[in-house]
């Protein structure tokens, strides 16, 4: 019997020693899977605020390239293109400029309430929740790109259509121009 037992005992702290080396690889899988999660979320915060201040860079110089053709050609092109290609941007702009200013306000809230949480913490525990709001505002910058890419896509998608407005406009006054000067031909009899 003894020597029954003691299989017994071992059969089951075999188990045991698999379970738990089953247990420590699922948590090692664990650890890395989260530490894989906060490098990719920081890198993502750091690329999006990066993209951000890019892509309103583009945009800026989008508006004044557009209203510097539009300035040159306005002359040319009928008063419902002006008028079309003028509103079409400037709705445009405005929702970059308000979407612009709520970012930064909402940014600028954000820190304020950094400052307020981190003085009101004490010394032992400022470096872990400094570390906490930094995870907050990863995950937060990575949920805005959701947002910022349906702003872009309303912003270009005007900025789009009224320069495609703006060149049916400049072809229309050139095909009419052009043949303006045809009617106006008369060919010279041969005799």
């Amino acid at each position: 019997m003894d020597d029954r037992e003691n299989q017994e005992r071992l059969r089951l702290m075999d188990e045991q020693l698999k379970q738990m080396s089953k247990l420590h690889v699922q948590a090692e899988q664990a650890k890395i899977k989260s530490e894989t999660i906060e490098v990719l979320t920081k890198v993502m915060s750091a690329a999006f605020d990066k993209l951000s201040s890019y892509t309103s860079l583009i945009v800026i110089g989008g508006y004044a390239a557009f209203f510097s053709v539009w300035s040159a050609l306005e002359k040319f092109v009928s008063p419902w293109v002006r008028l079309w290609t003028f509103g079409l941007m400037g709705i445009s702009i405005l929702i970059f400029v308000l979407s612009e200013t709520y970012r930064i306000t909402k940014y600028s809230s954000e820190m304020l309430s950094w400052l307020r949480i981190l003085k009101a913490t004490s010394p032992e525990r400022f470096k872990a929740q400094q570390e906490e709001l930094t995870k907050v505002q990863d995950r937060k910058n990575v949920e805005r790109v959701k947002t910022q890419r349906i702003i872009q896509f309303v912003v270009t998608g005007l900025a789009v259509v009224a320069a495609l407005i703006l060149f049916y406009g400049i072809g229309e006054e050139l095909w009419k121009d052009r043949y303006k000067k045809w009617d106006n031909h008369t060919p010279a009899l041969p005799y």
